[in-house]
């Protein structure tokens, strides 16, 4: 009997110890573990920054300026001013004054024009042609106006056909002095000239026709 009132009073003791002990630990767990909340949470504490805190001041000290002198005022000009015109202004005069016109002797004038004949002013130089062998010449016919231009150029003779196109070019562009007859240039027709080609050979001595 002894031995099992002795049991029953060491397990209720062992019972409330287990207890005890189960309820220190859930308390501290609770008090250990509790969420804080987001409140109390402090954003500055994560980062901190000193908000206070001025940046130095950075002076400059401004350029010394340099003195100047001011030129002076420009010179005034002297204004004249225009009065009005203190003189009468003269009449006009309607009657022309008479005049006694000088007497002219009318004599009749007599002169006379030589007729000249043509004459070359410009004569161009013939291209000598490159078919050519040995001299030659032509004799050419043309009319001449009254402004000294020959036309109607034509070859009457050539003592070789390759200087007849190069003979009738050179003649085109002669320069003439007309024919004047009673103070005025008239068509001078049928005038002649020969243009003459002369060739040489290496040497300088010239092939004969």
């Amino acid at each position: 009997m002894q031995t099992l009132l002795k049991n029953l009073l060491s397990g209720a003791g062992g019972a409330i110890v287990t207890g005890g002990l189960t309820l220190a630990m859930v308390a501290m767990i609770k008090v250990e573990f509790q969420a804080q909340s987001h409140e109390a949470i402090e954003i500055a504490s994560i980062n901190p920054v000193d908000i206070d805190v001025e940046p130095p001041a950075i002076t400059v000290d401004p350029p010394e300026l340099e003195e100047v002198d001011v030129p002076p005022p420009p010179p005034k000009v002297k204004t004249i001013t225009a009065g009005l015109p203190v003189e009468p202004i003269a009449a006009g005069v309607d009657i022309i004054p008479p005049f006694k016109p000088k007497g002219i002797d009318i004599v009749p004038v007599t002169f006379t024009v030589m007729e000249q004949e043509e004459d070359c002013l410009v004569c161009i130089a013939p291209i000598m042609p490159v078919r050519a062998e040995r001299s030659g010449h032509c004799k050419l016919r043309m009319d001449i106006s009254p402004d000294g231009t020959p036309f109607n150029v034509t070859a009457e003779y050539c003592t070789q056909t390759v200087f007849k196109r190069n003979s009738i070019k050179a003649a085109q562009q002669f320069k003439y002095r007309p024919r004047i007859t009673n103070g005025q240039a008239i068509v001078k027709t049928g005038v002649t000239t020969t243009i003459t080609f002369v060739l040489k050979d290496e040497n300088g001595r010239v092939i004969p026709e």
